[in-house]
Formats: structure tokens, C-alpha cells, sequence
């Protein structure tokens, strides 16, 4: 095996980077990893972290010159990887925010 590429669900790529360790293979994801933070020698992730994510937003914001925006989520762990984003965007200029 060269490498693993995937998977994209959160536990199983937990399993698959750990293995991954073990045997001295190269794992690349593009999965979102909320779960944890540590270093893994074997794995990259190519899935940005929330913050760049967050900063893409809202630059994309002011570069349309969003005077209204919603945000719709799922779960309340959706809102709170969004709070920095909801945050910065009323306290910067006037943008109308709907959360849902």
C-alpha cells in the first residue's frame, strides 16, 4: 500500500488514521475534523479548519456587500463552530443576521 485516501466519516477516520500510524502509511482525508486536535505523523487532512472557513465567509460577505444574511443549521454544534463568524459580521458593519 502507497497510501489511504478517505474516509470521510469522522470515527472511521480516527480508526484509519491510527492505523495508519501503526504501520508507516500515509493517510490524506478532506473530511472535517471537529473530534481532535493532536498531530498525527502518518495523516493530512486537506479539509480547512473552521476559522479559515469562517473568515472565507465573511469576506465573501463584504466583498458582495451583504446587508442581509441567514444562517441555518442542524445542530447546536453547527451554530457554535459558527459563533466567531456571527460574531465579527454584526460587530463589524451593519449586517442583518437570521439564525435558524
Amino acid at each position: 500500500i502507497v497510501s489511504l485516501f478517505g474516509p470521510t466519516d469522522l470515527l472511521l477516520g480516527s480508526h484509519i488514521q491510527n492505523l495508519c500510524d501503526a504501520l508507516d502509511i500515509p493517510h490524506l482525508e478532506a473530511s472535517r475534523m471537529d473530534i481532535e486536535d493532536s498531530f498525527k505523523e502518518f495523516s493530512i487532512n486537506l479539509h480547512p479548519s473552521q476559522d479559515v472557513m469562517n473568515k472565507a465567509y465573511k469576506d465573501l460577505m463584504v466583498f458582495l456587500n451583504w446587508t442581509n444574511a441567514a444562517i441555518l443549521y442542524e445542530d447546536d454544534f453547527g451554530l457554535v463552530r459558527l459563533q466567531d463568524l456571527v460574531r465579527s459580521s454584526t460587530q463589524s458593519r451593519k449586517l442583518d443576521l437570521y439564525i435558524r
